[in-house]
């Protein structure tokens, strides 16, 4: 009978003693650390000379500072050398750990299938073994005999070519940590830096000095970056990561980069210090930083495929607006997404609020993938990248300025989406306004023309602007103009035409006047009140004269004391625009009922992104471009009493 030799068992896949994540890490550090030493040498080109200074001392310093700035100089570009290197050797390294656990599971396969090959050769001698078969037997016996040693030839060269494999592992690994030792061993002096990158010129100043001037059209951005060599978008994000961090046109993933490197520069420099070392401004720019790191420290989950969706830092700028700073953290490919989602909040919100607001985002992404499944892709911003007003200045929550700055700035932003978008087609775009937010939004779409598919108001005090009507918007539809907002919302009553009249607050939550549970609250007395620091629930001194006073025109004869507060009653003059609920501003009205009352009356205004609620659900189905299964319901001012009640009160 045909002998048949068994197949070694294949070699031990080795273990990687490496941690790939933690060296990309170090990566963005030394790229940190070249920045700032980046500084160091621009420093001492321009600001460290002391004008009109004179005599020995000032020239003996002044002839140091060219040495002084080279040395920087140089420092910076062998940083920013083994930064980048040390950054692909992560990228090697996660090669080696894949290329490793696929071995493992072909190494498991292996051995199975020879165990099993050898549970059958044993089987067929047990059955051969001593026995004397007739003819037929013995030619079934040799038959099988002959296949089991093919079988057995087919994987003895397996296990060759995987043993192979095994030694090319080893080589690959061996050889990129000879070359990465290699690339450290020739910067560890100044001398062998000097010697290296003294007098260089950095690649980043030409491309830098190329750059389109602030304000420019983000197409061109995104044509001016497309048209830089790698080795000058490597050298600027080194360089100078805050000129592209928050440059609209600028490809998301280099601005996520980018601004990552930033922040980690900050955080870095602002640690380093005491709490009673840093200033005021350090300290705000601190807690800044902080919240955009823990936004992004969030670790997600793909509702659908269960694969982690990492966040991405879209906006960092811990120092804008005096220090409020400005912030964006997006989920999903923004470059490829067939379905985005902006999300825009209203007063409050400072770039602190990152840590918090980014939820809002996540939670849109959930119901929207959700809502489209599979076989389309989403992505999600919270993009607190105005200044809204907050704090010391929330007096300007009474006209649209804050609004009008912002709604420029978001055009730019959703300009810059657009530009740098590489998916077929074009990505279908939400841009989603909540609270004061909605009246930036809305003056973005009627002054800016902001290209976006989808605008939805939500919780809204006013639509802003001038013309106050669904259908005037030059790059939306009407029937893709949303408007939502809960009936017991005291933010969202402040706009004109919609249902107005007063709430009460009561143990069975809110509700309509005239129901004897306790007097009738303001909705002033329900906003964040910087003049009170007991909290919004507190009145001010504003409120005081006018606390327990039905808000209604027609109670007093001869002066409304809302006359006296533009922007936050309606009809009185200053205020933020037309209720965009009502049918006179026509757009499509979706579900956003809370589904249990509340002794806080605010928790109706910021309940519409909480999971499981119809408001979220909407948001999610609009955003996937699914609008014809969005629940719509009566504008405001269409009930039994005209505007005196929302009709989805009663609901």
């Amino acid at each position: 009978m045909t002998t048949i030799v068994l197949p070694p068992l294949p070699r031990t896949v080795p273990t990687l003693d490496a941690d790939p994540d933690g060296v990309a890490a170090q990566a963005v550090e030394l790229l940190a650390a070249s920045a700032q030493v980046d500084d160091v040498g621009s420093f001492a080109a321009g600001e460290a000379r002391v004008d009109g200074w004179q005599g020995t001392t000032a020239a003996s310093y002044h002839a140091g500072l060219p040495p002084y700035g080279r040395q920087a100089d140089a420092m910076s570009l062998a940083l920013r050398h083994v930064g980048r290197r040390t950054d692909e050797h992560a990228d090697v390294l996660r090669d080696l750990e894949v290329r490793r656990t696929a071995a493992e599971a072909e190494r498991a396969e292996l051995v199975a299938k020879i165990r099993d090959l050898s549970e059958r050769v044993n089987a067929l001698l047990v059955r051969t073994r001593g026995v004397e078969l007739t003819p037929e037997a013995a030619d079934a016996a040799e038959a099988a005999a002959v296949a089991l040693a093919e079988e057995a030839g087919r994987l003895t060269r397996w296990v060759q070519v995987f043993d192979l494999g095994i030694d090319t592992w080893h080589r690959d690994l061996h050889a990129e940590e000879a070359a990465y030792t290699a690339e450290l061993a020739r910067v560890q002096d100044l001398e062998q830096v000097d010697r290296l990158y003294g007098g260089v010129e950095d690649p980043a100043d030409a491309a830098l000095a190329s750059m389109p001037p602030p304000g420019s059209d983000p197409e061109e951005v995104a044509d001016w970056w497309a048209g830089l060599s790698t080795a000058e978008q490597q050298a600027i994000l080194a360089a100078s990561p805050g000129s592209v961090g928050n440059l609209d046109g600028v490809p998301p993933s280099v601005r996520d980069e980018a601004n990552r490197l930033r922040l980690t520069r900050d955080l870095a420099a602002l640690r380093e210090l005491d709490d009673d070392q840093l200033t005021d401004t350090e300290r705000a720019m601190l807690r800044n930083a902080e919240a955009a790191e823990s936004a992004l420290a969030d670790e997600r989950t793909d509702p659908v495929t269960g694969d982690p969706v990492p966040a991405s830092l879209l906006v960092y700028d811990p120092t804008a607006f005096d220090g409020d700073g400005a912030a964006a953290v997006a989920y999903g490919d923004l470059a490829t997404a067939d379905h985005t989602g902006v999300v825009v909040p209203g007063i409050t919100n400072t770039g602190a609020s990152i840590d918090g607001f980014h939820d809002d985002a996540w939670a849109l992404y959930e119901s929207t993938r959700g809502a489209v499944g599979a076989d389309e892709s989403v992505a999600t911003v919270a993009w607190i990248g105005y200044d809204a007003p907050s704090d010391s200045d929330m007096v300007n929550v009474r006209d649209e300025g804050a609004a009008a700055r912002g709604a420029e700035r978001l055009a730019s932003t959703i300009d810059g989406l657009r530009a740098t978008y590489t998916g077929p087609g074009e990505t279908h775009l939400t841009t989603i306004g909540h609270s004061y937010g909605s009246t930036t939004v809305g003056i973005a779409a009627e002054d800016h023309h902001i290209d976006t598919d989808e605008l939805v108001f939500l919780g809204s005090p006013g639509d802003g602007g001038d013309d106050h009507d669904a259908g005037d918007y030059v790059n939306t539809d009407r029937e893709n103009v949303w408007a939502g907002k809960d009936s017991r919302d005291p933010v969202a009553v402040l706009g004109e035409g919609g249902a107005s009249l007063p709430f009460q607050l009561g143990p069975f939550g809110l509700g309509p006047p005239g129901l004897g549970i306790l007097p009738n609250v303001d909705p002033l007395d329900v906003l964040p009140n910087p003049t009170n620091p007991l909290g919004p629930l507190q009145q001010g001194p504003v409120d005081q004269f006018i606390d327990k006073i039905n808000p209604i025109d027609d109670l007093w004869e001869d002066h409304d004391p809302r006359d006296d507060l533009p922007g936050l009653y309606p009809d009185s003059e200053g205020q933020l625009g037309t209720d965009p609920t009502s049918e006179a501003f026509g757009a499509q009205r979706f579900g956003a009922e809370r589904s249990e009352g509340s002794s806080n009356p605010l928790d109706h205004h910021t309940s519409y992104f909480d999971e499981g609620s119809e408001s979220l659900d909407n948001l999610g189905l609009i955003t996937g471009g699914r609008g014809d299964d969005v629940e719509r319901v009566p504008h405001s001012d269409t009930g039994w009493l005209g505007d005196a009640f929302d009709p989805e009160l009663f609901r």
